[in-house]
């Protein structure tokens, strides 16, 4: 695995329990649309692809690997542009704020998680697939008098 494309900050660590050295993707810097997280990174941190001081108005989509077991609440919130995600197959459980993500209109939570958490949306998200192994939903953050719909697929 080689994290030396300068586009993405990694920061290793190692976890005091496993004693295993664990990757977190902390910030992406390109101008790419679509996004390809590397693989071997385990954990997306908050803020990495936009914040507040400098919201992104380039990335259309990010594609994360299944390496990737956790991503941070606040991991897409400033994506102003972005109209897609593919999630990494491995997340049992999700978490997730889509705070100023005007263009994400859709949203497919990997058939891996069995529980939702909160997923907190914008008004412009209309429609959320879930797969079939969902067991528990605990809370979902939707604007007051936004029409969405929570849909199986199969």
């Amino acid at each position: 695995m080689s994290f030396d494309n300068p586009d993405f900050i990694v920061k290793r660590y190692k976890d005091k329990k496993t004693g295993k050295v664990q990757r977190i993707l902390r910030r992406y810097k390109g101008n790419d649309s679509v996004v390809v997280v590397p693989d071997g990174v385990e954990e997306i941190s908050d803020y990495c692809f936009a914040d507040d001081v400098e919201p992104n108005t380039v990335i259309t989509k990010i594609i994360i690997p299944d390496s990737v077991v956790h991503i941070s609440e606040n991991a897409f919130a400033w994506c102003k542009t972005l109209k897609e995600i593919k999630f990494p197959n491995k997340l049992e459980e999700f978490f997730i704020y889509f705070n100023h993500c005007p263009a994400l209109e859709e949203l497919t939570v990997p058939d891996s998680v069995r529980k939702i958490t909160n997923i907190h949306c914008n008004k412009t998200l209309k429609k959320i697939n879930v797969g079939e192994n969902i067991t528990e939903v605990a809370l979902t953050m939707f604007k007051k008098h936004q029409a969405s719909s929570i849909t199986p697929w199969s």
